[in-house]
């Protein structure tokens, strides 16, 4: 016959929790306190349920946490990785921008990071083709989930992409406009380089290439200077490139704000992405 059920205080669980804990059978508790060893068995199983439940949920707490924190620093560095993978021409070395793959680009960056970052290896030792698998994976599902972030950002990185590719495209297009002329590519490059320089800061006037791979100012130079100066499609097509690099300022500016550690910290907090707990 099961015992009355007896309720105790939170004391009396205390002081027989204790006894157990250091080795007082139930039965001897309950002989020192008057009541069946049932009830000291029922009593202290359940403190030691509920400890165990505390100490548990804090544990998971802290897990939580640390992963949070972790997920906030690979988003961070994922943001930075986006932003340098699409800096304007006007912010590079040189205004010649070759437009790759912007997906392709930003996973293969993304996924060195994990690499580099996510494991340590023995000297003379590398990744291996599994290693590199699991990082292209990573880097796909990093990039995602910092689009379900910041929706904005998959937004922003395809109009600059579009506005690369035209970019690059009409550059092309001088420089086969030179070529039939008569002209070299590099001496054409460098032409299109001060110009859209000198239109960047105001004025027409010829400066010192500091750009690598340029050519300095010289005859060449200055015919070149002169062609696309006098050439109609020429001119249109260098108003067309200014423009273009303005867009691209300008998306960047508003990929910086989107990304900049306070507003994607907020994001972060008030939305969730794949990689988020459940």
């Amino acid at each position: 016959m099961s015992p009355r059920r007896l309720d105790v205080s939170e004391e009396t669980a205390r002081r027989w929790t204790e006894l157990s804990r250091q080795g007082w059978p139930f039965a001897r508790i309950g002989r020192e306190e008057g009541v069946d060893r049932r009830t000291v068995a029922r009593i202290v199983r359940q403190r030691w349920g509920k400890h165990v439940g505390e100490a548990a949920a804090q544990a998971r707490g802290e897990v939580a946490s640390r992963m949070l924190e972790e997920h906030f620093r690979d988003m961070e560095t994922v943001a930075t990785t986006v932003l340098r993978a699409l800096v304007p021409p006007s912010l590079r070395d040189s205004l010649f921008v070759e437009v790759p793959d912007m997906e392709v680009l930003l996973q293969e960056r993304v996924a060195d990071w994990w690499l580099r970052m996510k494991h340590m290896y023995l000297p003379g030792t590398g990744p291996d083709e599994v290693d590199r698998r699991r990082a292209r994976r990573q880097a796909q599902a990093l990039l995602m989930a910092l689009q379900e972030h910041q929706p904005l950002v998959k937004t922003l990185v395809g109009d600059w992409s579009r506005c690369a590719q035209d970019y690059y495209r009409l550059w092309l297009e001088i420089e086969g406009k030179a070529q039939a002329a008569g002209f070299s590519g590099p001496v054409t490059r460098s032409a299109v380089e001060e110009t859209l320089r000198g239109s960047m800061r105001g004025d027409a006037s010829s400066h010192v290439a500091t750009a690598p791979g340029l050519v300095l100012p010289g005859p060449d130079l200055e015919r070149v200077g002169r062609w696309l100066a006098a050439d109609r499609e020429a001119r249109a097509c260098l108003a067309r490139l200014g423009k273009l690099m303005e867009e691209m300022e300008n998306t960047f500016e508003a990929l910086e704000e989107a990304l900049d550690p306070a507003p994607l910290r907020q994001a972060l907090l008030e939305s969730r992405c794949r990689l988020c707990l459940a």
